[in-house]
């Protein structure tokens, strides 16, 4: 919830209520997030700066808008409409189709007619960030915000690895939701 949601729902309920429910919910740190499952603040974690990327062979399709805390390498990755995600970490494929919207820097060792080293964008999607691949597509409607480069081959990252650390609720109960609750800082 923003402030502007809060501020509303304070001036609709009995001002008795609204007194309690101000102080609740303006108490405490407000510099450290909340996780929205266990209701508790989250915990600085540092990302190791060793640059490992977490292999995931096949295919990753995101059908959701999540924030992607940790580098993945992937043989093919698919951003599926009105999906928005953001990988503060590079990102390393075969193959890169977006039909929605991705922020991050990629290294693309295929194509997208099946060919290893290319990227495509189709219409109404939105690339930001860096690409480093054998070719790439834009189709009518699409946009690239941002740099690419044609590669024959990649070895070495495209862009400094800038965060390193993330919020993440560090909850041990039964909570299994809170593993998914990861905040990239920002600001």
């Amino acid at each position: 919830m923003d402030a502007a949601q809060i501020f509303a729902i304070l001036c609709a309920i009995p001002p008795e209520q609204a007194d309690f429910s101000h102080t609740i919910t303006t108490a405490g740190n407000s510099k450290t997030p909340t996780c929205s499952v266990y209701q508790h603040k989250l915990s600085r974690v540092d990302q190791p700066k060793t640059r490992a990327l977490r292999s995931l062979p096949g295919e990753m399709i995101f059908q959701s808008t999540p924030v992607v805390p940790d580098p993945v390498a992937c043989g093919r990755l698919e951003i599926m409409p009105e999906c928005e995600v953001t990988f503060p970490h590079e990102i390393r494929t075969q193959y890169l189709i977006v039909r929605g919207h991705v922020s991050g820097d990629f290294i693309c060792q295929g194509s997208v007619t099946l060919e290893p080293g290319s990227v495509t964008l189709e219409p109404g999607s939105t690339l930001k960030g860096s690409v480093a691949a054998r070719s790439i597509t834009v189709q009518n409607g699409a946009e690239l915000r941002g740099q690419f480069r044609i590669v024959e081959d990649v070895t070495e990252a495209i862009a400094p690895n800038s965060t390193t650390w993330f919020w993440r609720c560090q909850n041990d109960s039964a909570k299994d939701a809170c593993r998914s609750v990861v905040f990239q800082p920002h600001g």
